[in-house]
């Protein structure tokens, strides 16, 4: 039995029809793992009334926000504990176009332990990114002014470059976090999600765990998806979403890419200074800015949680 965790967060439209494109395409066995990670009354009251009655969907109501990691973590460990050889992961603003996880379940081997699929943007434009293993270079060109550098050197990209997407590749790294399959196994070998992140460096954090065991990722062109980006992170706001975006991939860097202390100090310099200039144009970011100095800050201590 294959494990579908879905993640809701008020996209209940979202959510709903992104089920119902699970029960019409997936054709072996699987249940889906519906976890709410707190969303407003009137989201979890439609929800509930949805599917109450359907014993194929396992509806988990949260009573806190644990984020991305932390919400994704309870279904994966209800799907295991029920016995789920593989799981997987699926944001709610995903629209499945065929049978993915018979396709993707193919390509799963002693070797590959994650699989991603084809990723289509609502304006049919590629949606899926082939995230290299985060280093000292990856962090230092994330941030201006070395941004710039990798119109330059190319290498020097987060992501690889691929000329033919038609084609399956297989990589160190990892796939686009929205939509992928694992195996049961190599989640109990590595860990799951790194809960300490709330949103964000996910997808760095997985590879880097692959790579600490010797596994690759790979990408499946025959499965294909649309995956409507960040319907519930825009309801948000900019400054929060880029607080949570610096705070995890200074916290990925400095938990997972054993940097020397000049590496650090200069990733905290640049993450701090680019996030102070953005609060000069934008509001929402001038109190983000001080809530991030305090978790870089707390981070350097050991205090690793980041928290809604």
């Amino acid at each position: 039995m294959t494990g579908i965790v879905v993640l809701n967060y008020n996209t209940y439209d979202a959510t709903i029809e992104c089920i119902s494109a699970i029960e019409k395409r997936i054709k072996c066995e699987y249940k889906i793992y519906l976890v709410d990670n707190a969303s407003e009354e009137s989201c979890k009251d439609k929800l509930k009334n949805k599917y109450s009655s359907n014993c194929n969907v396992n509806t988990i109501f949260l009573d806190k926000n644990l984020g991305y990691s932390g919400g994704n973590n309870v279904g994966i460990s209800t799907a295991i504990n029920e016995g789920a050889s593989e799981i997987l992961i699926l944001n709610s603003d995903v629209i499945i176009l065929n049978d993915i996880v018979s396709i993707m379940k193919k390509e799963l081997s002693s070797m590959v332990a994650i699989v991603g699929p084809k990723i289509y943007t609502p304006m049919r434009e590629n949606g899926q990114f082939l995230r290299k293993n985060y280093t000292f270079a990856s962090a230092l060109t994330d941030k201006k002014p070395f941004y710039y550098v990798r119109k330059i050197f190319p290498k020097l990209d987060s992501c690889y470059s691929v000329k033919n997407w038609d084609a399956s590749i297989t990589f160190e790294g990892m796939v686009s976090g929205c939509c992928f399959l694992i195996s049961s196994d190599v989640f109990k070998q590595i860990g799951l999600f790194d809960d300490n992140v709330f949103l964000y460096a996910e997808e760095y954090i997985l590879g880097k765990k692959l790579q600490n065991v010797n596994l690759m990722a790979c990408y499946c062109p025959e499965a294909i998806i649309v995956h409507n980006h960040g319907a519930s992170t825009r309801k948000i706001g900019n400054g929060f979403s880029d607080y949570h975006r610096y705070a995890s991939l200074y916290y990925c860097f400095k938990r997972y890419c054993n940097p020397s202390k000049y590496q650090v100090n200069t990733i905290r310099f640049l993450t701090l200074t680019n996030f102070f200039l953005k609060s000069f144009f934008h509001p929402d970011f001038k109190e983000n800015y001080i809530r991030l100095r305090t978790k870089v800050k707390e981070i350097d201590n050991g205090q690793f949680k980041i928290v809604f």
